[in-house]
């Protein structure tokens, strides 16, 4: 019993808050263009901030995000460019038991999107609330700083928007985390 209440006791976790800065590129991605799908590629870029806490064996973390994510497709033999700006909450939980290097899964919902597609000599702007999310996994590598809590990650993310026209991502990204 004193095993178990040490294990799950809350600690302080890697920052209270911690901010991050990434950026990635669309390895794979489909988007639905009427009558068959075509690929996606493109660089994303964003932010994220969290509150966090933690157990012994955990840290967890809840936030809010921000991304912009230019993909580019071609259909009927014109190139077109979808630029996707999104944001909302990102939660993450993180196994830290491990020294200096810190797995973790990941997820996050757009409460909105303000969309963008060019080509083809036209442009259109979209709005969209609560219409694509995101899963995935990825590695922090923490060294020892005395007062900084610093981590440089790594991170896969599956992102699918489900609302006017499907939209499928395949996402690698890298970035920072920096702690207070």
């Amino acid at each position: 019993m004193i095993v178990i209440a040490a294990v799950l006791s809350v600690k302080p976790a890697f920052a209270l808050v911690d901010g991050e800065l990434f950026g990635g590129y669309n390895i794979a991605g489909k988007i639905d263009a009427g009558t068959k799908k075509e690929d996606l590629k493109g660089w994303n870029y964003g932010a994220r901030a969290h509150f966090t806490t933690g157990v012994y064996v955990a840290d967890f973390g809840f936030g809010m995000f921000i991304q912009k994510t230019p993909l580019d497709y071609d259909y009927l033999s014109r190139s077109y460019t979808i630029t996707r700006t999104s944001m909302g909450p990102d939660v993450f939980a993180r196994v830290t038991i491990i020294p200096v290097i810190k797995p973790y899964v990941r997820a996050g919902l757009s409460m909105y999107e303000y969309s963008t597609v060019k080509g083809g000599g036209d442009s259109e702007t979209d709005k969209k609330y609560f219409n694509n999310y995101y899963a995935g996994v990825g590695v922090g590598f923490q060294p020892v700083f005395p007062v900084v809590k610093f981590m440089v990650f790594g991170e896969y993310l599956y992102n699918k928007r489900y609302k006017g026209g499907d939209l499928i991502g395949h996402t690698v990204n890298i970035g920072v985390s920096l702690g207070i």
